[in-house]
């Protein structure tokens, strides 16, 4: 390794365009410090890639739209990259480059190795279970974004010892988020909602490990007490015909509006009161940290890394697939005099702001490196 220059490469399956990923952190990082490429085991090369127009290096190891099978040639060609630029580093995300980033480590010893792991079950199948078993100590270190990840992992495999295991949360573009309460009247026109209406807001995808359906049961309780309460839906997914036709047996079809895909969410969460992820299964979901940096206060569910972001001073954390919990804690919201609602929203910015900001977490990251390739900063 050069004196003050370290190779890294950055594996995933394929290229996911712009959204928000540890990619933020990593061109966050010194260039004087890194020379990144970023790696994909199939894609397009003649696809637009943000990365690339940025100024990094891009390599594709095949053309193939999927690969849903292994393949040698693949494997082959990542050993003779890796190789040939003398990768220091090799940063794998998920199962399928964790996989071919540990096969071909047997061939470059000195290289150093993560893995990323972003959910929770990525191991409960026995064939992961075997190849975890198998290539697992090849990884230097295992990368989890969040606690419950972490002890997922541990629970899951035969050969991870907790040593080779850290935490790194997901981060938030806190900028680009902050204050977007500025365009609150705009959406809220946009949607039929009344200004003076007090909007409970849900992002993701439609699901059934979003709990969805929980919510809009919570939401009709919510209604028999409360006429100005209004529900925003913003997402796409194989489940919005069938909430749809909940909506309609709870007659809440004029206070329940489908918001579709958002591409400027900012603006979306800034038309809130209240943002409730009602999620039956989670790893570290990115949408709640992005509500809590627009300054929006959060009703979560007891999953994956939400208690972890979640705290009194922000919203409330309720057991999974209980409509009665969500409804209670969306009913204590609905009552909460406009200070205490402020102080929330403050709260929940300044949490966003000094603990899940990119630059924070690419701090993080960057020790992270150090501590695997050895090196004393």
């Amino acid at each position: 390794m050069e004196k003050n220059r370290i190779k890294l490469a950055i594996l995933e399956s394929k290229y996911y365009g712009a959204v928000t990923s540890v990619n933020d952190l990593v061109v966050r990082l010194d260039k004087e410090r890194f020379d990144v490429t970023f790696l994909y085991l199939s894609g397009d090369p003649g696809r637009e890639n943000h990365l690339q127009q940025a100024g990094y290096k891009v390599c594709y190891l095949s053309r193939s739209e999927r690969m849903p099978v292994f393949r040698p040639d693949v494997l082959v060609k990542l050993i003779r990259f890796l190789r040939r630029n003398q990768i220091d580093l090799l940063h794998c995300h998920a199962h399928k480059a964790a996989l071919y980033g540990a096969i071909a480590g047997k061939f470059l010893p000195q290289m150093k190795i993560i893995a990323h792991v972003h959910g929770l079950g990525r191991s409960a199948r026995l064939r992961r279970k075997l190849s975890n078993f198998l290539f697992a100590g090849r990884i230097d270190r295992f990368l989890a974004v969040s606690q419950a990840v972490k002890q997922d992992l541990l629970d899951s495999n035969w050969r991870i010892p907790a040593s080779k295991v850290t935490v790194l949360e997901n981060s938030v573009d806190y900028e680009r988020f902050a204050g977007a309460a500025a365009g609150r009247n705009s959406v809220r026109q946009m949607f039929g909602v009344p200004q003076d209406a007090f909007v409970f807001g849900f992002v993701g995808r439609f699901a059934p490990t979003k709990g969805v359906p929980y919510l809009l049961d919570a939401f009709a309780e919510v209604k028999k007490e409360f006429s100005n309460a209004y529900l925003l839906l913003a997402g796409q997914g194989p489940d919005e015909q069938r909430y749809s036709q909940q909506i309609q047996n709870l007659g809440l079809q004029k206070t329940v509006c489908f918001a579709g895909y958002q591409k400027e969410i900012e603006k979306f969460f800034g038309s809130l009161d209240v943002f409730v992820i009602p999620s039956v299964a989670e790893g570290m979901p990115r949408v709640l940290l992005e509500a809590m940096a627009a300054g929006i206060p959060c009703i979560g569910t007891s999953v994956g890394g939400i208690p972890d972001v979640i705290d009194g001073a922000v919203g409330f954390v309720v057991a999974p697939r209980s409509s009665k919990a969500l409804a209670e804690a969306m009913k204590w919201m609905l009552q909460k005099n406009p200070d205490e609602l402020f102080q929330m929203r403050t709260a929940a910015a300044q949490k966003a702001r000094t603990r899940y900001a990119h630059a924070v977490l690419s701090e993080q990251l960057y020790a992270i490196y150090c501590d695997v390739l050895g090196i004393k900063d």
